[in-house]
C-alpha cells in the first residue's frame, strides 16, 4: 500500500505485502526504487492500517451532543420516507461516473445456450462441490467458496493444490449473475468460460482438462451418467458439461432478502444510525462513485495503489488482460453485498473491516504511486515474455 508525500516525490509504502509485520520504506519517484530514509518521514500506526506522512495529525471530529444528533435525524429521516431510491435526494458522485440508483436485485437471466433447469442446476451444484476435479482430489470448488464462509473462504490469498497460495484473496460468487466480467482482473466475460479456471489452474485445483477428459474416459465419473442424461441430454460428462452446469448452478446463488431489501419492500425499518449511514454513504462519504446499483458495484476496474508495482509481489491487474498501461494494477470493484460475511478485503486480503473504512478516510486510492509511474514504466512491462510481471494471471484468482 503507498500514501502520497505533500511534496509528491517520496512515497512511503509497506514493503510487506501481508498484515502481519509492518516493513516501512520509501519510494523515491526520481530514483524509481525503494530506498531507506528514515529521516525524511515517519509512518503512523491507525487501527493497523497506515496514514498519510509528513502531514498534520489526524484530528478527532467535534463532539456531537445528544440534541445535534437528534437534530440530524430529523433532518434525514423524510428524504429516505419514500421507500424508492429514485426519489432520494441525488448522491454525490463525479461527473463521469454513468451510475445507477440503488435498488432490489433484477431477476437472473441465463444465455440461451444454458437456459435453467433444475436438473442442470442440480447437476453443477454436485460439481461445485466434487474433489475429484482437482488433480489429488482433495480440493473443490467449494473449498474457497464455501457457502458457510459467505462464499469465499476468509483467507488473505487462497490455498490451492499441494498447498500452494496463490496471490489473489478469493473472491466471493454470492449474485455472481449480476456481473458483466469475472476473476479480479476480469479475464473471463462469461460463468461457463469462467468455470474451467480455477480447475485448470497450476496454483489452485491444478487439473488440466486433457487430464480431466482421461479421468472422465477412464470412469471415474460414470456416477454422474443420469444426471448428465437428464440435465444436457448427453450420455457422459465432459467439459464442456461441467462449465454449462457449474455456470448454471452459481447463477442461482443470490442474496435478496436483506436488511436493505427488507427497507426497499417496506417490511423494515432501518434505525437512526443505519439511515444515517445509508445517508453518509450516498453523499458525504462519495461510495456511491463506485459502488451503485442494485448490487452495489459500478462491475468496473480502479486503481487503488494496491498493486505492489515494481517490488517483490507485484500483481498488474487488469493490465494483464489488455496489456494497456492505463490498466496496471487496476482491480475489480466488489459487490458491498453481505459484507460483513466476505472479509477480508480486496485483490490482496490486506484489510479487515476496520482497516478498510481506515485506508479509505486516509486517501487509499487518491494520486497513488501507480498512476505515477504506470506511464512512464511502460516500456519496463508491456513484455510478453517477462515472467515476473506477466506470470500473475496463473496464481490465482
Amino acid at each position: 500500500m503507498s500514501f502520497p508525500f505533500l511534496d509528491q516525490r517520496y512515497y512511503w509504502v509497506n514493503t510487506d505485502n501481508t498484515r502481519l509485520t509492518y516493513t516501512p520504506g520509501i519510494y523515491d519517484l526520481t530514483m524509481g526504487q525503494v530506498i531507506e530514509a528514515p529521516e525524511l518521514t515517519h509512518a503512523m500506526p491507525l487501527y493497523k492500517s497506515w496514514t498519510r506522512i509528513n502531514a498534520d495529525p489526524l484530528k478527532p471530529p467535534a463532539e456531537q451532543t445528544s440534541s445535534d444528533i437528534a437534530q440530524i435525524y430529523n433532518d434525514i429521516k423524510p428524504l429516505y420516507a419514500e421507500r424508492n431510491p429514485l426519489t432520494w435526494p441525488r448522491p454525490h458522485i463525479d461527473d463521469n461516473i454513468d451510475w445507477q440508483p440503488l435498488g432490489l436485485l433484477p431477476k437472473v437471466e441465463y444465455p440461451e445456450d444454458n437456459p435453467y433447469s433444475q436438473e442442470a442446476k442440480e447437476l453443477g451444484k454436485r460439481l461445485f462441490f466434487d474433489a475429484r476435479l482437482s488433480l489429488h482430489r482433495n480440493i473443490a470448488c467449494a473449498t474457497c467458496h464455501s457457502p458457510a464462509q459467505g462464499w469465499d473462504d476468509n483467507l488473505l490469498a487462497s490455498v490451492g493444490d499441494a498447498a500452494q497460495v496463490g496471490m489473489r484473496n478469493a473472491p466471493s460468487i454470492i449474485n455472481i449473475a449480476q456481473h458483466s466480467s469475472f476473476f479480479w482482473d476480469g479475464r473471463a466475460a462469461t460463468l461457463e468460460e469462467q468455470a474451467l479456471g480455477p480447475i485448470v489452474n497450476p496454483v489452485e485445483m491444478n487439473l488440466s482438462l486433457r487430464e480431466l477428459t482421461q479421468r472422465i474416459e477412464d470412469g471415474d465419473f460414470n456416477d454422474y451418467k443420469v444426471l448428465v442424461k437428464n440435465a444436457y441430454n448427453e450420455d457422459k460428462l465432459s467439459p464442456a458439461i461441467i462449465a454449462k452446469a457449474m455456470a448454471n448452478y452459481q447463477r442461482t446463488i443470490v442474496s435478496t432478502n436483506t436488511k436493505f431489501d427488507q427497507f426497499l419492500r417496506n417490511e423494515f425499518s432501518l434505525s437512526n444510525r443505519e439511515l444515517w449511514g445509508l445517508h453518509l454513504f450516498r453523499t458525504k462519504a462519495r461510495c456511491m462513485n463506485c459502488h451503485f446499483g442494485p448490487n452495489f458495484t459500478s462491475g468496473g476496474f480502479e486503481d487503488l495503489g494496491l498493486s505492489d508495482y515494481n517490488r517483490k509481489n507485484q500483481d498488474l491487474g487488469r493490465y494483464n488482460v489488455t496489456l494497456k498501461p492505463e490498466d496496471v494494477g487496476k482491480f475489480k470493484v466488489s459487490s458491498l453485498r453481505e459484507l460483513l460475511h466476505t472479509s477480508p478485503y480486496m485483490h490482496t486480503g490486506r484489510f479487515d473491516f476496520d482497516e478498510l473504512f481506515t485506508s479509505y478516510n486516509n486517501a487509499m486510492g487518491v494520486r497513488n504511486i501507480s498512476n505515477k509511474l504506470k506511464i512512464s514504466n511502460y516500456s519496463a512491462i508491456n513484455c510478453p515474455n517477462n515472467n515476473q510481471n506477466m506470470g500473475l494471471v496463473n496464481l490465482s484468482s
